[in-house]
């Protein structure tokens, strides 16, 4: 055989070696990483699934989050309560006119008036700040309260 081809096999055969040993080297050293390649798509794959399910689980809450602040214009979160005496013969401040309005200012005024022998239950309907039947000075008095928060 040719001195040149013994030369060029030689070469070959230790770049070959110091290849494998640089392989070992290499193994050796990813070894402190827990994950192998498939492992670590698996766990990218999760982490894709996972996060398409947390973004679906946003845009349900985002929707969500819509119809009730939608809906919380049209609650009734103001309030305004007014204590008195309705009768002459009763004291202690026992009858009450109670406010409660929504954002649009519509809501009811619920009055209770008490005397030593009866008491009535009164509701008026307010709509868009008007009430559909006068309002005692008491039941006034209380939707201006309500209508203060």
């Amino acid at each position: 055989m040719n001195t040149g081809l013994w030369i060029i096999v030689i070469v070959l055969a230790i770049a070959a070696a110091w290849l494998a040993w640089e392989v070992v080297n290499l193994k050796q050293s990813m070894s402190g990483i827990p994950l192998g390649n498939d492992e670590l798509y698996d766990l990218m794959h999760r982490i894709e699934n996972e996060l398409g399910l947390h973004s679906a689980a946003i845009a349900d809450l985002q929707q969500r989050l819509l119809y009730l602040e939608e809906r919380s214009v049209t609650s009734l979160r103001r309030t305004g309560v007014v204590n008195y005496d309705a009768y002459d013969n009763v004291g202690g401040a026992r009858s009450r006119s109670i406010a409660l309005l929504d954002d649009e200012t519509s809501g009811l005024v619920v009055s209770v008036l008490v005397s030593r022998t009866d008491t009535a239950f009164y509701l008026k309907k307010i709509t868009a700040g008007s009430p559909e039947e006068a309002l005692s000075p008491e039941e006034q008095q209380a939707v201006s309260r309500a209508l203060q928060q």
